[in-house]
C-alpha cells in the first residue's frame, strides 16, 4: 500500500475531470470538511487514495464516489491513524472487486456506528473470504458487506465473526443457501432473539454433514421457535446439540416434531414436557422422536405427572439394557407389553380399543341384538355424513363410541360413563326408538286423536321423503313450519323416555346414569342467559336429566312449563313407545311454538317452580277435544304467503314483531349425536340387505 499516487490537490481536480461531474463534487465537499479535521500528511494520503480507486476499472469512478460520499461521515467515528487504514482497506478491496469495493464503503457509516475500530481489519479480512472470484462470490460478500450494520445492532463483533465463519463454510456447499440463510438470519436476530451462538454453533455442526438440511431449520426457528419463551429456546437448542448425530434423526424434523407436539399440549404442561424430553435426549436419544410423537395422545389417557412417571420406566429400561435398544424403543413407540400395561396401571382413563371386546358384549347382551361397537373418530375421519363431533352415536347397527374417556380422576368411574353412554345408543335400539311408525298406535289412549290426525296429514302430503321421521317432522303440521324446533323437542322427548326405560331396568346401572345425568345438569346453561323460548327448552332439559326444584321459568309461562312435564310425566308412568314420544311432541310444541323468542329475560321475572313427581294427573287432556287438534293445525297450517303476498284462509300470519333466530340447544354430551331419520333409513336398510340374504339362502 505504499505505492500510493503523490499527486497535489490542483492535479486530483484536474484528473477527476474525467469522470462526471458528481465525482468532483463529492471529493470537494469532504475535502473542505476533512482539511479542517485531518493532519495534512492524512488529507494528502486520502485524497490520493481516492483518485487510484477511480483509476482501476472502467467502472471504478463508481467506488470513488461513494469513497468521497461517505468519508466525512466514517471520519466521525475514526481517528486519524485508523481512518487512513480504513481509505486503504477501500483501496484494496477495489482492486479486487468494485462491486465489494463499493458495498463495503456504503455500508462503512453505519457500521462504524457499532464497530469498534480496532475491529475494521478483522471485519474486512474475515467478509472478503467469501469472494472466491465468481460472480456468485461477489454477491454474497456484497450482501454480507451491507448487511452488517444491521446485524451488528443485536450480534457481538464475536458472533459476528462466528457468523461469517459459518456463512463461508456453507458457501463452500452453496452460495445460494449461504445467501437465504443470511436473509434468515437478520430476520432471527431482529426478533431480540438470544440463543445466537447456539443457533450458530448448531448451524456448524448440520453444515459440515446436512448440509441441505440448513435451509428448513432456519425456516423453522424464523417462523416458530423464535416465538416461544427464551427457556424453551434455550433448552431445544441444548437438545438439538446433543441428539445430532443420532442415527434416522435430522434437526430439520427434531424442531418440526418439537413445535408440533407443543401445538397440541396444554400450554402449562410445556415447559414440562421439554423437560422430559431432555432427560430422553441425554440417557435414550434415539426415542425422543417417538416420545414426542406419542405425548399428545398419552396425555388423553395420562395428567403430566404420570406421563413422568411413565418416561422415567422407559428411561431406566434403556439403562438396564445398556446396548440393546430394542426394548426401550418398542417401550417409547407404544408397541411393548410392558409400556402399556404401565399406562394402563397408571392412567384413570379408559381406552376404547382396550375395552371393545367387552363393550360388544355388554350391548349385545343388554338388547339381544348382534351389535358392533367402533370409534366415533372413524365416522369423522371418513367424513361419511354420520357425524361430525366426537360425541357418542348409532346408525342401528353400530354404536360409536369416543376413543377414550378421561372425565375423572378414578378410572372405574370413566368405565362406568363408557357404559352409561354405550348403553344409551343400546337403548335406542332395544326400545324401538328407529322403528317409529305413525301407523302404530300409542299407549295413551288420551292420544288418538292426535295419532288419527297426523296419519291423515301424511295420507294428504305430497311431500316424498327418505324415512317416516322426516315426512311427519318435515312435511305435515304442526311441525312443518318449524322443523328444527320439531326436531330438537323430539329429541328431548325420546331421550327422556329412553333413559327413563334405562334407569327402571337396569338397576344396576341406575346410580351411575344418575350422577351423569345430575353432572349434565350442573354444566348446562343459565336460562337467563337465553330468550324466552330457548329458557324454556332449557328447562325442560334439565327436568329430563333428572331436577326436580327451583326451575326458573318466566312469570306467566310458569302453566305452560307445568303442562309440558305432565305430558313427560305421563310418558313415564304410562311406560310409552316412540309413538307416545311423537304425540308428547305434538303436544309441547303446539305449546313452545307458541312463545315468544324476542329477549332474554330479567332476573325479576323469573318465577321459581318445583315439580312434585308423585302427584297423579287424572285431569282430562285438552287434546282429546278435535276442536283444538283443529286449533292447531290452522294455526300451524303452511304459512306460506300467496302471489298477491297476502296469507290465505284461515291461516295465521306470524307475529309482526320480529323475533330472534332460534338457536338449538346444546346436546346432552352423554346422549350423544341423536340422528332418528338416518338411524331409522339405515335400519332399514340393514334389514332388507338381511332378508334378502336369507331369501338367497333357502
Amino acid at each position: 500500500m505504499e505505492n500510493i499516487s503523490k499527486f497535489d490537490h490542483e492535479k486530483i481536480k484536474r484528473l477527476l475531470k474525467a469522470y462526471p461531474e458528481e465525482v468532483t463534487n463529492a471529493y470537494l465537499e469532504s475535502r473542505e470538511i476533512l482539511e479542517k479535521k485531518l493532519p495534512e500528511e492524512i488529507l494528502y494520503q486520502w485524497e490520493n487514495i481516492g483518485v487510484d480507486i477511480s483509476k482501476e476499472s472502467a467502472r471504478s469512478w463508481e467506488s470513488a464516489l461513494a469513497y468521497f460520499n461517505v468519508s466525512v461521515k466514517v471520519q466521525q467515528y475514526l481517528p486519524s491513524g485508523q481512518f487512513l487504514g480504513w481509505s486503504k482497506a477501500g483501496y484494496k478491496l477495489s482492486k479486487e472487486s468494485t462491486k465489494i469495493a463499493e458495498s463495503f464503503l456504503n455500508s462503512s457509516p453505519m457500521t462504524m456506528i457499532r464497530l469498534r475500530p480496532r475491529y475494521i481489519d478483522d471485519w474486512v479480512t474475515r467478509v472478503t473470504k467469501l469472494y472466491k472470484g465468481t460472480w456468485k462470490s461477489t454477491n454474497l460478500t456484497c450482501k454480507l458487506f451491507e448487511s452488517t450494520p444491521v446485524i451488528l445492532e443485536t450480534l457481538s463483533f464475536d458472533q459476528y465473526c462466528k457468523l461469517v465463519d459459518f456463512i463461508d463454510v456453507l458457501s463452500n456447499r452453496s452460495y445460494d443457501y449461504a445467501s437465504e440463510i443470511l436473509d434468515n438470519s437478520i430476520e432471527i436476530y431482529k426478533s431480540n432473539f438470544l440463543e445466537i451462538d447456539d443457533l450458530i454453533h448448531l448451524s456448524l455442526l448440520i453444515t459440515e454433514k446436512e448440509w441441505r438440511d440448513i435451509k428448513p431449520v432456519y425456516e423453522i426457528v424464523n417462523d416458530q421457535i423464535i416465538k416461544l419463551p427464551n427457556a424453551n429456546v434455550k433448552l431445544i437448542f441444548d437438545m438439538c446439540r446433543r441428539i445430532y448425530g443420532t442415527a434416522g434423526i435430522k434437526i430439520s424434523e427434531f424442531l418440526q416434531l418439537i413445535i408440533k407436539t407443543l401445538a397440541l399440549v396444554n400450554q402449562n404442561d410445556r415447559d414440562q414436557i421439554l423437560q422430559m424430553n431432555q432427560q430422553i435426549v441425554n440417557n435414550v436419544p434415539y426415542a425422543s422422536m417417538d416420545f414426542l410423537s406419542n405425548t399428545p395422545r398419552l396425555l388423553d389417557n395420562l395428567d403430566i405427572d404420570q406421563l413422568d412417571q411413565w418416561k422415567s420406566q422407559g428411561i431406566r429400561l434403556a439403562i438396564d439394557q445398556d446396548t440393546n435398544t430394542s426394548p426401550a424403543s418398542q417401550f417409547f413407540k407404544l408397541q411393548s407389553k410392558e409400556s402399556n400395561d404401565l399406562i394402563d396401571r397408571i392412567s384413570s382413563s379408559v381406552e376404547l380399543h382396550r375395552i371393545k371386546d367387552l363393550m360388544k358384549l355388554f350391548c349385545t347382551a343388554l338388547c339381544d341384538v348382534d351389535v358392533a361397537i367402533s370409534e366415533t373418530s372413524k365416522n369423522v375421519e371418513k367424513n361419511i355424513g354420520w357425524t361430525d363431533t366426537d360425541l357418542p352415536t348409532t346408525d342401528g347397527k353400530t354404536i360409536y363410541l369416543p376413543n377414550v374417556v378421561n372425565k375423572y380422576q378414578i378410572k372405574d368411574q370413566n368405565f362406568d360413563y363408557y357404559k352409561v353412554i354405550a348403553t344409551h345408543q343400546e337403548a335406542l335400539l332395544e326400545f324401538g326408538t328407529f322403528k317409529y311408525d305413525p301407523k302404530i298406535k300409542p299407549k295413551n289412549k288420551k292420544s288418538l286423536k292426535i295419532h288419527h290426525r297426523l296419519k291423515k296429514e301424511l295420507n294428504e302430503s305430497q311431500e316424498e321423503h327418505a324415512t317416516r321421521f322426516a315426512k311427519v317432522l318435515r312435511a305435515i303440521p304442526p311441525f312443518s313450519s318449524d322443523p328444527q324446533l320439531a326436531s330438537d323437542l323430539f329429541e328431548i322427548i325420546e331421550n327422556y323416555r329412553v333413559d327413563q326405560k334405562i334407569i327402571d331396568k337396569y338397576r344396576g346401572l341406575r346410580n351411575a346414569f344418575i350422577n351423569v345425568q345430575y353432572e349434565q345438569v350442573v354444566e348446562r346453561k343459565n336460562s337467563s342467559e337465553l330468550n324466552e323460548r330457548e329458557a324454556m327448552i332449557e328447562e325442560i332439559i334439565k327436568f329430563t336429566l333428572g331436577k326436580r326444584k327451583k326451575f326458573r321459568i318466566k312469570r306467566g309461562f310458569t302453566k305452560e312449563f307445568k303442562s309440558i312435564i305432565g305430558y313427560f310425566l305421563t310418558l313415564k308412568r304410562i311406560d310409552g313407545n316412540v309413538e307416545d314420544s311423537m304425540a308428547v311432541a305434538v303436544r309441547t310444541f303446539d305449546r313452545i311454538a307458541r312463545l315468544p323468542n324476542n329477549e332474554k329475560i330479567l332476573e325479576e321475572d323469573i318465577e321459581n317452580i318445583d315439580i312434585d313427581e308423585s302427584e297423579e294427573d287424572d285431569s282430562s287432556d285438552e287434546y282429546e277435544d278435535e276442536q283444538k287438534i283443529n286449533e292447531m293445525m290452522n294455526f300451524f297450517g303452511t304459512l306460506e304467503p300467496s302471489e298477491d303476498g297476502e296469507y290465505d284462509g284461515d291461516e295465521i300470519s306470524p307475529s309482526d314483531e320480529l323475533e330472534e333466530e332460534y338457536n338449538s340447544p346444546e346436546p346432552v354430551e352423554y346422549q350423544g349425536d341423536f340422528k332418528p331419520e338416518l338411524g331409522q333409513l339405515l335400519t332399514e336398510m340393514l334389514t332388507v340387505e338381511g332378508d334378502d340374504m336369507l331369501g338367497e339362502g333357502e
